[in-house]
């Protein structure tokens, strides 16, 4: 009998990311989650396997992997990672600050804003599908994607957002608009707030694996 486990970090998707959670499971369930497995499968496989499987995806998990690219294929179609950070829509950023709240359980909703559908491309120039909320997005789809580009995608957003900020404050400081600085106040906290759940989040990943291995 074999197990269809995950032989690189790559292999892991965002699904099994949310069905794990920030949760410490045994190696019967981490078994069950990462080869994809029912409770009946699981029951009828011999022990030594499962406890051998189990090991091997400790160790895959210790060394989470991150893999940020601004355009990929996912099962023929081509995704583009926010193209121009200066366009990104009122809807696009309340989604982003609510799915951030809780990053594990929304990956797969942060993927759908973060990264869309291809329309058009120039050189190294592209356009990206217009956002239209989870609800008409693909979100199977986004569960079936690599974590590893998830975490590649948490770790860029999380290390530009304060460049990202500063564009943004200047646009908003050029309408000479009190009104409006007051919003960008408000804006700037709620995103700031946003990247700082990432970083916890980054930081819990990091200390329940280390717990695996110890």
């Amino acid at each position: 009998m074999k197990l269809n486990a995950p032989a690189t970090y790559e292999d892991i998707t965002v699904g099994q990311l949310i069905e794990h959670g920030d949760r410490e499971i045994g190696d019967l369930e981490l078994v069950r989650v990462y080869c994809e497995l029912s409770k009946e499968q699981l029951n009828e496989t011999p022990y030594q396997l499962v406890s051998e499987a189990a090991r091997h995806i400790k160790k895959i998990l210790a060394k989470p992997m991150t893999k940020h690219q601004r355009v990929f294929i996912h099962k023929g179609v081509k995704y583009g990672f926010i193209p121009d950070w200066s366009k990104f829509k009122t809807k696009e950023y309340v989604d982003l600050v609510t799915f951030a709240k809780n990053p594990t359980m929304n990956a797969h909703k942060i993927m759908a804003v973060l990264f869309r559908p291809v329309t058009d491309e120039h050189g190294s120039a592209y356009s990206i599908a217009e956002y239209k909320g989870t609800a008409e997005a693909n979100l199977e789809a986004y569960r079936s994607m690599s974590a590893a580009r998830y975490q590649g995608a948490m770790v860029f957003f999380s290390a530009t957002r304060n460049n990202s900020l500063r564009i943004l404050a200047q646009s908003l400081k050029d309408q000479q608009n009190k009104k409006v600085t007051g919003v960008w106040s408000t804006f700037k906290n709620s995103f700031q707030n946003a990247g700082r759940g990432i970083t916890r989040w980054l930081r819990l990943r990091a200390a329940n694996f280390s717990k695996w291995m110890k």
